[in-house]
């Protein structure tokens, strides 16, 4: 049902992923980098479930940018993050929490 649709699918996590640094850094701006992350947390997981509660290429192409407006958005607020708590030079805990996701993205799929 949805194979025809897979590259779209993709097309909309990208599309919602360029600007997503630049709106959730916004969004920690505007209330609290903490509030910014785990509203963002909320609304990934929502379109995680989306994609596999609701049946349909459009429910689908929606959890795909909620995904998409996300993840990269997550990154760059849990960098932020870690830098603002690292005493002294912020380098080594930034390093660490990159190896950290890394070896998560080799584990998690």
């Amino acid at each position: 049902l949805l194979r025809p649709a897979e590259d779209f699918v993709w097309l909309c996590v990208g599309l919602a992923a360029a600007p997503s640094v630049v709106f959730w850094g916004w969004v920690g701006r505007r209330w609290s980098v903490r509030g910014a992350f785990a509203v963002a947390c909320l609304v990934a997981a929502g379109g995680v479930a989306m994609s596999v509660l609701v049946a349909g290429i459009w429910p689908v192409l929606l959890a795909a940018g909620l995904l998409g407006g996300t993840f990269v958005g997550l990154t760059a607020l849990g960098l932020v993050s870690v830098r603002r708590m690292s005493v002294g030079n912020p380098r080594r805990n930034l390093a660490l929490m990159t190896a950290a996701f890394g070896l998560g993205q080799m584990v998690g799929p």
